[in-house]
């Protein structure tokens, strides 16, 4: 398994957090009251 270093793991992790906005903001939008998201798309180190 790779090794990252704290500031990609860091770095990883505001990506995650912009997709997250970025579906409950469509969610929003969409008028929708509960979105899913996939949890393995949201884990500390990329596919």
């Amino acid at each position: 398994m790779a090794k990252y270093s704290d500031e990609e793991l860091k770095e990883f992790e505001q990506q995650d957090y912009l997709l997250l906005d970025m579906e409950l903001k469509k969610a929003k939008k969409n008028n929708q009251k509960e979105f899913k998201v996939n949890a393995l798309a949201f884990d500390e180190v990329p596919n």
